[in-house]
């Protein structure tokens, strides 16, 4: 098991990167559209990428917006999809072992997960650090029942984190459209009632992201 997680921490370093070169290469083409004045409409979308992009567009035309596919690599090794959780509501929460507000919202929402089940919900815990102490990420891991994911191994562009900070979190309806994002700390109370109302309604809609 511990060479399983080693492993993972050496495939995790290489992954880091290239998604940082991903990342770089979408903002660069988004946010660098030629000489030409752009209209305000447009311009306001270029604060956005990934989601945020979509969910920019959602707030201003109206239409659900599609949930980016993606795939988690997991400290365990195994990946998953968003594919394979369909029918459920997914949440994925990014996180740093250095960020103090994000111990309590991974406890609250590892305890709401729990709650509802797999069957129900999906959550994820995933590192938004790029030289994480290995050590550590075990420890913090061993206190949740959810999984704990190393970076995605596809579809990282889609799930970019809101002003470079966390905690960041993205909540995915069970028809697999964003429900809605949310940047830093939830205030007391706040995820449990936002994640019931998603979770509870048959057909939810596109919320708008929270800055």
């Amino acid at each position: 098991m511990h060479e399983t997680i080693a492993a993972a921490f050496r495939l995790r370093s290489r992954e880091t990167t290239r998604e940082t070169v991903g990342m770089k290469s979408l903002m660069v083409r988004t946010c660098l559209p030629g000489p030409k004045r752009l209209p305000a409409r447009d311009a306001r979308l270029l604060r956005c990428g990934g989601a945020l992009l979509a969910l920019c567009l959602s707030a201003q035309a109206g239409p659900r917006v599609a949930a980016p596919p993606f795939t988690l690599t997991l400290l365990d090794g195994r990946d998953v999809s968003l594919g394979q959780e369909r029918g459920k509501v997914v949440v994925l929460g990014f996180w740093a072992t250095w960020c103090a507000p994000c111990r309590q919202e991974l406890a609250d929402l590892d305890a709401l997960a729990a709650s509802y089940g797999s069957a129900r919900v999906a959550a994820f815990a995933i590192l938004a650090e790029r030289k994480p102490d290995h050590q550590t990420v075990v420890r913090r891991a061993r206190d949740l029942r959810m999984p704990v994911a190393l970076w995605f191994s596809a579809g990282a562009a889609g799930y970019p984190l809101i002003n470079n900070g966390v905690p960041t979190t993205y909540v995915i309806d069970k028809d697999e459209h964003i429900a809605f994002v949310k940047a830093g700390a939830f205030a007391p109370g706040e995820l449990a009632a936002r994640l019931r109302a998603v979770v509870e309604v048959s057909t939810p809609t596109a919320r708008r992201s929270e800055r």
